[in-house]
């Protein structure tokens, strides 16, 4: 696994995050539900796109690069001729569970792609993404994993076949004590 700061030059980042944004139509165009609203969570979906010699809008310029940076890790991928993408908008504690990237969701068998990324839009929402060494084939559980921070502009790049998944994000609360008299709390 690989991670890289700043991956998009700040005009893709900027017109990405903003297509992407809580409040754009992307989401209310897909009926999406991010579970908030008393409707139940949109069920996954992804999009597979054609890779071409040169990319002629936003997405595919973002891909190019995607796979331009994870191909000094994964140098296969520049031999892919498609790639599939998705996306969420969800609170801040609900995660994303965990799971292997596989090709139309293991119908037909699985088949895994040659790398999986995650680029961060936000920072502070949701997760670290956790990715073990736990593959379909293995006939044990994992024994090691890498636990990436989300940042913003962050892309974190490692092996297609592997079990990950997004931490839920965590609300500290500290404990409060209040007492009546004019003795000091013990914590």
């Amino acid at each position: 696994a690989n991670a890289w700061d700043h991956m998009l030059p700040p005009a893709l980042f900027d017109k990405l995050s903003k297509t992407l944004s809580s409040e754009s139509s992307f989401w209310t165009s897909h009926n999406y539900s991010d579970g908030s609203s008393g409707r139940p969570p949109s069920p996954y979906f992804s999009y597979v796109v054609h890779l071409t010699k040169k990319p002629t809008t936003v997405l595919m310029s973002i891909i190019d690069i995607m796979q331009k940076n994870s191909a000094t890790t994964f140098p296969e991928v520049m031999n892919c001729s498609a790639a599939g993408w998705w996306c969420h908008c969800r609170p801040h504690s609900s995660g994303h569970q965990f799971h292997f990237d596989s090709d139309d969701e293991g119908r037909g068998g699985v088949r895994n792609p040659v790398a999986s990324c995650v680029l961060n839009l936000t920072e502070g929402i949701g997760g670290e993404t956790l990715v073990t060494t736990q593959t379909v084939a293995a006939t044990s559980l994992m024994h090691d994993g890498w636990l990436c921070e989300g940042r913003r502009n962050r892309l974190l790049a490692f092996k297609g076949n592997l079990l990950h998944g997004v931490v839920p994000g965590v609300v500290l609360l500290l404990p409060l004590r209040v007492t009546i008299n004019d003795e000091l709390p013990s914590w």
